[in-house]
């Protein structure tokens, strides 16, 4: 299992998702946490967190989670679907990330994108697929 550490130094040309500030605060053996503390560059003209930050925090967690293992086949998003479920009002997203299946060539992760009150923000899921064979 690779460390936090070791994710930042993998994912750290990930310019998008590192530029957003989204922080890896946990992973495990089938599933990561990210977080991203909100600013006024995050949010839309109706004053709510851009639709774009939902889904990227949410795709950044299946990626993290599907690469944490030190014999990952490197799985890149071959399909996804986001259901939004409502804005938040919240300082601060998190989106956690959990393994369906993990095979050789594909992944299944569901993800839930959620807030600091504790409401549910977007339900989603992740098709990976392996870039190499380990």
């Amino acid at each position: 299992m690779k460390t936090i550490g070791q994710l930042y130094d993998f994912f750290k040309e990930d310019k998008f998702a590192m530029g957003i500030g989204a922080v890896i605060e946990e992973v495990d053996e089938n599933s990561a946490l990210i977080s991203v503390k909100l600013t006024p560059e995050h949010m839309n003209g109706l004053g709510v967190p851009q639709g774009g930050l939902v889904y990227t925090i949410a795709d950044f967690a299946f990626a993290v989670a599907s690469n944490a293992h030190e014999n990952s086949p490197d799985y890149v998003t071959l399909q996804s679907s986001m259901n939004f479920i409502r804005s938040s009002r919240g300082e601060k997203l998190f989106a956690r990330a959990t393994a369906v299946h993990k095979g050789r060539t594909v992944a299944v992760y569901n993800a839930t994108v959620y807030d600091d009150l504790g409401k549910t923000v977007a339900s989603a899921s992740f098709t990976g697929f392996a870039t190499k064979q380990v």
